[in-house]
């Protein structure tokens, strides 16, 4: 057999060998377990040497304030783990809450600073992977960080004057808050939603939600109950209790409702922030009323 001859064989065995591995890069059952990319065999080590370079570099860049910058090396070291450690591994899993979690964050970073491209970005990554057959797969986890993205969906498309999109968002992420036992921020939820039905000129129901976060804050909590109130984390916060007593006596304003105590207070606590332009000035004297 001639020298080209068996060359044009070896590289047919080659080719057909590499034809056999998978072209989405999970592992090959072979005791080598080697993973390729094209023309480019990597095994388990080479992966996460890459994986722990995506570590550092995340948490490098994230302590230098380049949350954006950092989020794609985090997503880079989430689809690493897919290929290396599959779907359904504490690995993927942990590392795929983080990443939606820093979307979230930098969504809501963006909004305030009018950057409504960066925002929707992020937002949809979050609701990509907390999707159905997304990589978040615990099921409680998966449901309290959608509750969080719908959440910045509202607040997204409420700064973009898109109202009813808004409500429709909120009324999702307060739909899934009643079903958990435990939920990240659920006085927000509903303060969000009364903001929205506010501007809606929805005043009754947007008092209600106002209302429901006050009793929230307050902790005077049924979880679960029908009234929308649940169990929460972030526990008595007079700063987001001083917004929610300041919505709740604008809402009974327009609704010209100020006859007992607890809604003259809150009246008061409105009239306050109107003078100041800011409802966070007014926790010691939200402390005081309640």
């Amino acid at each position: 057999m001639t020298p080209s001859r068996r060359r044009t064989l070896s590289h047919r065995r080659a080719a057909a060998r590499l034809a056999a591995l998978p072209d989405c890069g999970p592992a090959v059952s072979t005791p080598e377990r080697c993973f390729h990319l094209g023309q480019l065999v990597l095994g388990v080590d080479d992966l996460q040497r890459q994986i722990d370079e995506a570590d550092r570099r995340f948490l490098e860049l994230k302590n230098q304030g380049k949350p954006a910058e950092a989020t794609q090396w985090l997503e880079k070291g989430v689809f690493l783990r897919r290929r290396v450690h599959g779907e359904g591994s504490e690995e993927l899993e942990l590392a795929a809450q983080t990443l939606v979690t820093e979307c979230n964050t930098i969504s809501m970073t963006a909004i305030a600073a009018d950057d409504l491209v960066t925002a929707y970005e992020m937002i949809k990554k979050a609701d990509i992977l907390t999707d159905a057959g997304g990589l978040v797969r615990d099921d409680q986890a998966r449901l309290r960080l959608r509750a969080v993205t719908f959440n910045n969906y509202g607040c997204f498309y409420k700064r973009r004057g898109k109202l009813h999109s808004a409500l429709a968002a909120l009324d999702k992420a307060l739909r899934i808050e009643l079903t958990q036992r435990q939920v990240d921020n659920p006085a927000a939820t509903h303060l969000n939603m009364c903001a929205v039905l506010s501007l809606l000129g929805r005043h009754r129901p947007a008092l209600q939600h106002a209302q429901c976060a006050i009793n929230l804050l307050r902790g005077a909590v049924d979880p679960r109950s029908a009234l929308g109130l649940v169990g929460m984390k972030e526990g008595r916060d007079p700063a987001l209790l001083a917004v929610a007593l300041h919505n709740a006596g604008a809402e009974h304003m327009h609704l010209n409702e100020a006859r007992s105590p607890a809604t003259r207070a809150a009246c008061r606590v409105h009239r306050a922030a109107c003078i100041t332009h800011d409802a966070a000035c007014i926790v010691p004297r939200a402390a005081r009323i309640i």
